[in-house]
């Protein structure tokens, strides 16, 4: 269906160079879902998902990219005003921000993350997961990955890409690296990696030397 559904779409829009969000919501979203959406059933309507919304503003000094991103929020939210539109499922996810905002009448649900993340909560399961599927392809001691995963899972904070950056940092001689960043956590030569950027300035120093700020 997919194949079909996406020539359908971009069908007689191929030489569309418009710049105009209102526009093209008009001619790639609206027009073209209008003719789908009642002939395909219930159960095969398409779940559409936008992620990091927030990512999209631009730059600070970019006053077009600014414009741009209200121009975007304002097509989104039309997406309750048009009927055949309503019966798809649009999935937004952002991190929290004043300027973003809905009507009430779409359901928004907090996600926690950073340092809102609790061991119990269902990410840091599958970041435990995750880490314990590298942790054992690397061959490493089942005392190690115990004591390994106890000291990362919570590092790890709900956010994927730290754990990936561990993993990856990890690869090749896993204990002697973990040593290297729990050295770090414990304030030798940086501030520790409870952050995202912390992490990178400990990889890096550790692959090439000392890096200055």
């Amino acid at each position: 269906m997919f194949p079909s559904l996406w020539q359908h779409l971009v069908q007689g829009n191929q030489g569309c160079s418009s710049s105009d969000i209102d526009q093209l919501f008009q001619l790639l979203i609206k027009e073209p879902l209008f003719t789908l959406v009642d002939a395909i059933p219930w159960e095969g309507l398409l779940v559409i998902v936008i992620d990091a919304l927030d990512e999209c503003s631009g730059l600070k000094h970019d006053a077009s990219e600014k414009e741009d991103f209200w121009d975007l929020l304002h097509t989104l939210k039309c997406w309750i005003q048009v009927d055949h539109l309503k019966k798809l499922k649009l999935v937004i996810t952002s991190q929290p921000e004043h300027h973003i905002t809905f009507p009430d009448s779409i359901s928004i649900h907090d996600i926690p993350s950073g340092h809102g993340v609790k061991l119990e909560d269902s990410v840091s399961n599958d970041i435990h997961i995750f880490l314990q599927s590298r942790l054992v392809n690397m061959k490493m001691e089942t005392a190690w990955i115990i004591e390994a995963l106890k000291y990362l899972v919570p590092g790890a904070a709900g956010i994927f890409i730290w754990a990936t950056t561990v993993a990856n940092f990890l690869e090749g001689n896993p204990e002697v690296q973990l040593h290297i960043l729990r050295s770090k956590e414990e304030g030798d030569d940086t501030e520790g990696i409870d952050d995202l950027f912390s992490l990178y300035t400990t990889v890096v120093q550790a692959s090439f030397g000392q890096i200055s700020k």
